[in-house]
């Protein structure tokens, strides 16, 4: 229910998106402004790369782009170093069949100019959203696509010729019946031994309780 009343937003928001245009006969995915109720991907911080690792809900994402860049966890920011353009930024999943939608927002350089959104199911079919953006550099509308059931990302990827002044606010969340990712090893290790060390407390404290009572 949540999800149709987004769509109906996104219906809404398209003329503030400009000319939004699907170059793709087939329907995979549909426009949704803001699909997503998760909080925003979270990147790891890291300055002059062009290749970052993010997660959202315990499951990885790759993130590549086409220039260096600095990748920031607040607002989940990509913006180019000075001197530099940012044109292209690619998004994979670890789990091609974890999310059934995605959505962000941006700023182009170059007010009017047109951004491409191409998404990629897990059977490997692809599908080309367009959209044009607004003024220079300044933040254009959540833009968000959202899988028909069934179907899941393998890969997103943004780009516009012109360039963007910075890519933010991506979000992904999990598709149906799909749970957060499974803890490593590690982690069963660290559980197993906290239940362990409680349980003896536990077993201690009704030991020195029952002693107690004794010399009572």
């Amino acid at each position: 229910m949540g999800k149709m009343k987004g769509l109906l937003v996104a219906v809404a928001s398209v003329g503030a998106l400009g000319a939004f245009t699907q170059a793709h006969a087939v329907t995979y995915f549909t426009v949704e402004a803001n699909p997503s109720s998760q909080p925003a991907v979270k990147l790891s911080d890291a300055k002059d790369v062009t290749t970052d690792s993010a997660h959202e809900e315990g499951r990885g994402v790759a993130i590549l782009d086409d220039t260096p860049s600095t990748f920031a966890s607040g607002d989940s920011t990509i913006k180019p170093e000075k001197g530099d353009t940012l044109t292209d930024a690619t998004f994979t999943p670890s789990d091609d069949k974890a999310f059934d939608d995605f959505s962000f927002r941006g700023q182009a350089l170059v007010g009017g100019s047109t951004v491409t959104v191409d998404v990629w199911d897990q059977n490997g079919h692809e599908q080309t959203f367009t959209f044009d953006s607004e003024k220079n550099d300044q933040d254009f509308a959540r833009f968000g696509i959202i899988g028909e059931p069934g179907e899941t990302i393998s890969k997103i990827e943004i780009s516009d010729a012109s360039g963007f002044k910075e890519l933010k606010q991506f979000s992904f969340s999990l598709a149906p019946g799909v749970t957060g990712a499974v803890p490593e090893p590690s982690t069963w290790f660290l559980l197993i031994g906290g239940m362990f060390l409680l349980g003896t407390g536990l077993r201690m404290q009704r030991g020195l309780g029952l002693e107690q009572k004794l010399f009572e």
